[in-house]
């Protein structure tokens, strides 16, 4: 898996950070999705669009985000990428506004 890792801490309670990451999501049109028994944050289909993702993952005081784009359709699509690098660049950068966007909102919670 290629996948970039990001870190937000947070003063509350998990369930409001959670919250609070999810309406970002949501609000940039991301749904809940099953990916290979990972529940994640999926925008695209990979036919026009690059398949863009989010995980959220909560601990005590801390989340912890991957995100990841994948081109292509489905199971016929390309590998995992992470946020780095050329190819892809245009929804790599879009992914990585919209997890600093995440980790603002929950900071801010």
């Amino acid at each position: 898996m290629a996948r970039s890792t990001f870190k937000a801490q947070y003063a509350g309670d998990a369930n409001a950070a959670k919250a609070s990451a999810e309406a970002v999501a949501k609000a940039a049109g991301y749904s809940l999705k099953d990916y290979y028994g990972e529940q994640v944050w999926k925008k695209g289909s990979g036919f026009w669009t690059a398949m863009k993702f989010m995980k959220f993952e909560y601990d005590a005081n801390e989340m912890t985000i991957q995100g990841w784009v994948q081109a292509g359709l489905g199971s016929v699509g390309g590998s995992e990428m992470d946020l780095d690098g050329f190819v892809a660049a245009v929804p790599k950068s879009g992914l990585k506004k919209l997890i600093n966007k995440v980790i603002a909102a929950v900071q801010g919670q």
